[in-house]
C-alpha cells in the first residue's frame, strides 16, 4: 500500500523510519505508520502491513494533509516512581517491553508543571499543574480541546527529588559537640516550585535519616511553535 500522490516531498526519509500523517480537513484526525520502502524518484511511500493502515493513507486522509518523519525509534516515554524508590520508564508504544525499565534509583518523587502560553503569543504566561483541564487523560483525549492545549504548551518544568542510600546516624534532640552537623535539623518535608505562588508548591514528606537532593529543571518543548503553522 503506498502513500497518497500528494505528498510530493520525500527527501530524509528512509525504510523503517516511523511516520505520523495529519489530516489538515475538517476530521483533523492523524495516524502513525511505518515506511517499509521508500522511491524517491516517484515520491512515494510504501507502508508497512503491521505497522499502517490497511487502506493506505490514500483514502484515510483528504489528501491535503502533513507528513512528518519520527525517524527509525521515535521515543514516547512515562516516567515514573515505583514503590522501591526507582525512577522507571515505561516505553508507550511498547515497541520492545511491555515492562517498566529502571532508570535510577534513590528517586523518591517527581513532580511537573507545565508552561501555559494563554494569548498566542509564544511566551510563557503562566505556570499550572497538571490537574482539571491539563490532566493526562484530557490531553490524551481525540478531541480539538486536547490539540488546543498541547498547542498551549511551551515548556515543561521538571523536579526530582533524590534520597541517600544509606541512613544517616540520628543525633539526639539538642545533641552537639564533635561529628554532630549543627546545621542538621531532621527536615521532615521539602517543598518543591517554592519560587512560584503557593497553590502551584508541592510539599514532600521526608524522613529524618537520610539526606535529600532537589533537581530543579525547565524543558523548553522542541517545535513549540508548530502549531502556528499546522
Amino acid at each position: 500500500m503506498k502513500i497518497d500522490a500528494a505528498s510530493d516531498n520525500t527527501t530524509g526519509i528512509y525504510a523503517n523510519d516511523y511516520l505520523l500523517a495529519s489530516d489538515s480537513g475538517t476530521s483533523g484526525g492523524c495516524t502513525l505508520t511505518r515506511a517499509a520502502s521508500v522511491d524517491s524518484a516517484n515520491h512515494s511511500i510504501t507502508l508497512t502491513a503491521a505497522d499502517g493502515p490497511s487502506t493506505g493513507l490514500t483514502k484515510a486522509f483528504s489528501g491535503q494533509g502533513y507528513l512528518f518523519d519520527l525517524g527509525a525509534a521515535p521515543a514516547f516515554t512515562l516516567f515514573g516512581v515505583d514503590s522501591s524508590n526507582t525512577l522507571v520508564s515505561y516505553d508507550l508504544l511498547q515497541r520492545s517491553s511491555s515492562n517498566t525499565m529502571p532508570v535510577a534509583e534513590g528517586i523518591v518523587q517527581i513532580k511537573a508543571l507545565y508552561g501555559v502560553d494563554t494569548d498566542g503569543d509564544g511566551v510563557i504566561d503562566t505556570w499550572t499543574l497538571p490537574t482539571g483541564d491539563w490532566a493526562l487523560d484530557k490531553l490524551t483525549t481525540n478531541a480539538a480541546a486536547a490539540s488546543a492545549a498541547y498547542g498551549k504548551i511551551k515548556a515543561v518544568r521538571v523536579a526530582v527529588v533524590a534520597q541517600s542510600l544509606l541512613p544517616e546516624r540520628t543525633p539526639p534532640t539538642g545533641a552537639s559537640g564533635p561529628g554532630i552537623d549543627p546545621g542538621y535539623q531532621g527536615a521532615k518535608s521539602l517543598t518543591l516550585f517554592g519560587d512560584l505562588d503557593v497553590s502551584l508548591q508541592v510539599a514532600v514528606a521526608t524522613k529524618e535519616q537520610f539526606r535529600y537532593k532537589v533537581y530543579d529543571t525547565t524543558v523548553p518543548v522542541r517545535g513549540a511553535f508548530i502549531s502556528k503553522f499546522y
